[in-house]
Order: structure tokens, then sequence, then C-alpha cells
């Protein structure tokens, strides 16, 4: 039977919830996260590599040990009880949101648990406040803002992405391109915040960040998992598993770790910093240059399985990054062998060279 790694008090206890509020049952065993060590005794890296919690052992051997995929798959054993099913605006919200929750909440929350202090700290619990209202505003409220967001917009036929060449919005037209779909595109800048048409992007997603997803119907997607798991249920099972499937879950798992790990552990190169802070933070990547070398690439030319996924026009976007922010790719060369073999893939060519004329769409 599938078994739930978790602690009462972490984002693992979030999972226990799950189950319980879905009515599934699943084999579940406490950790002690400060040793490493099960309830029964057992080494838990030897479990789970990356010593985090939750993780979820499916039942031929696989880890789930992202917070994200272990909900969704929980969720998907009790079809629309605490979660959309599949297809649906529905399922890609919750996906949104969890996203959100996983790469900007529990992210900023972070930092508070190592001795942040002073100024520091009420800086980081200021930004948290920023993360509150944001919730406030368009996510708890959110029925009112969808309603309001689908008067504005309801001109668009198709769905339709906004993205920068150069940011992990471009991951969403590559992705788009590998599948073959086509959606209406429309590029942004992102620093004014105004559309190549001259639109205010606030009033389009209220976030400001890209990508951001505008369904037929005006529903916006704006977190990027959740934008590429969408691109590719419209191709099913070519850039991502099918439904139910493990390797599904594996490229959600993986999209997750990408997406809370290591993008934002190059978001802080952006702003400034110098020295020694710089220099910690680009160890801190080469920590999670070294999970993946070991555990998702390990010899292989893609993330997740044998052939390109979303996860790795996620990760091929994230590294395009490094030499700007001085992140040296030779000191990891099967991470820099990798970006180079992504980079060389014909329909990621061709993406890049249509994102160059500014196309109205993939």
């Amino acid at each position: 039977m599938t078994k739930l790694y978790y602690t009462p008090t972490s984002c693992g206890a979030a999972s226990f919830i799950a189950a319980v509020a879905a009515g599934i049952k699943i084999d579940a065993e406490q950790v002690n996260i400060g040793t490493h060590t099960t309830d029964s005794g057992a080494d838990y890296y030897a479990i789970n590599p990356k010593g985090n919690v939750p993780a979820l052992i499916l039942d031929d051997g696989t880890v789930l040990n992202e917070g994200a995929a272990v909900l969704q798959y929980i969720a998907d054993q009790a079809p629309g009880k605490i979660a959309g099913e599949y297809g649906t605006k529905e399922r890609y919200l919750v996906q949104n949101a969890l996203n959100y929750l996983a790469s900007e909440v529990h992210a900023s929350y972070g930092p508070l648990f190592y001795g942040l202090e002073g100024e520091a700290k009420a800086a980081q619990i200021k930004k948290i406040g920023t993360k509150f209202d944001y919730i406030t505003k368009n996510l708890l409220n959110g029925h009112q803002a969808q309603f309001n967001l689908k008067e504005n917009l309801s001109i668009i036929k198709m769905p339709k992405l906004y993205y920068t060449t150069s940011s992990c919005g471009a991951a969403s037209f590559i992705a788009a391109v590998a599948a073959g779909i086509k959606i209406e595109t429309e590029q942004v800048d992102i620093r004014t915040k105004v559309t190549n048409s001259g639109a205010d992007f606030l009033t389009i997603n209220p976030k400001g960040n890209v990508p951001a997803l505008i369904l037929d119907d005006g529903t916006v997607l704006n977190e990027g998992a959740a934008v590429l798991q969408y691109i590719a249920d419209q191709a099913p099972g070519k850039i991502a598993g099918e439904y139910g499937t493990k390797e599904r879950y594996l490229v959600q798992n993986t999209l997750n770790y990408l997406a809370s790990e290591v993008h934002t552990s190059y978001g802080p190169l952006f702003y400034g910093l110098e020295g020694e802070a710089k220099e910690a933070q680009i160890k801190k990547i080469g920590t999670k240059f070294d999970y993946i070398t070991k555990n998702l690439l390990n010899g292989h030319q893609y993330l997740v399985g044998d052939k390109f996924s979303i996860a790795d026009s996620y990760f091929y976007i994230i590294l395009s990054w490094s030499g700007y922010v001085g992140v040296d790719l030779s000191t990891h060369s099967e991470v820099k062998a990798y970006s180079e073999f992504i980079g060389a893939l014909p329909f990621v060519v061709a993406a890049h060279a249509a994102m160059a004329t500014n196309p109205s769409s993939t």
C-alpha cells in the first residue's frame, strides 16, 4: 500500500489531513526530521534522499517528495472530492494555488526558521504580509475577481499566453511548440507592466508576473507549473505523462522542486547580492544541482523518463539565467551538458526563433 512519511507540524501534515478529508486509506509513519530517523528506527535518507517531508512511497517504490505532487496524488484517489477532476478549470486553479503557496508563501517563511533578527526579520515578515494581501484580494476573494476578469477579457477566443522571452514564461512558449498546440501569445514588458499591444498587464494579471495564461472564460493561471501542466494536457502524453500515470506525478514532483527550490534560489541573485552573500547563494544553487545530478538526471538526458517533458522546459530556462547572475555551470558538468543538449533540440531552437519575431500565437 502507498505509504506517507510526515511530521505533525510540517507541510507533511497537510498531506495527512488531505487523506482524511478525501476518506482514503494510506499507511503513515512519522519522521524525526532532526535525526532523519523514522518512528520504526529506519534511516529516512535511505527512503527519501532529500530528507524532507512529506514523502509518499508508491506501491512500486516510486518516491514523491514535493508537497504539491503528494497532495495532487492523494486528491486523485478520490476524484473531485478535494480537488477538481482531471481536465477541469477547477483542477488547474488548485494547481495554480499550490504552486503559489510552495514557491512564494512557504519559501518566504523558510528564512524565519534560521535565526533572522532585527531589520532582516522585519523585512521578511513584511514580505510575507504582501503574500497575504495577494491571497486576500485574489484567492480568498477569487470568485468576484474571476468574474471581473471574465468581463474585461471576454473577447478572448482561445487561451492566451503572456510571457517574456527570457523568463520562465518562455518555458511555457517552448512547451506549446513542443506539444504542437496553438495558443495566442503576447509579450510583456515586465518592468513597465505593459503588454505589447499597450494594455496594463496588472489588469490582466494582478500578480504582474509571467507566465500568465488566460483561459477562454477569463480564468487566470499565473503560476508556471500550472500553466505548463495545462499546456501539456492539451496533447496528452506528449510532454508529460497522461492522467493517472506514475510519470505524470513524477513530472509534477519535479516541477514543484524546480519552482520552490531552484527558481527561488536564483531569485536573490537578481537583486544585487554581492561578496560573501552572493557566494553563499551560488553555493546553495550548487547543492540543488548536486541533487538534480544524482537523483534526477543520474546519467539520463531528461529529468523524467526518456523523453522531453515540461520539467525540462522549465529547468532549461532557469539555467539560461546563469550567465547573467554569475552562476558558473562549468563547475557542474552534467548540468551544463544537459542545458546545451536541451537548447539544441529542434523544437527548442524553433521556439526561440519564433519568440524573436514577437508572434501573435505559437
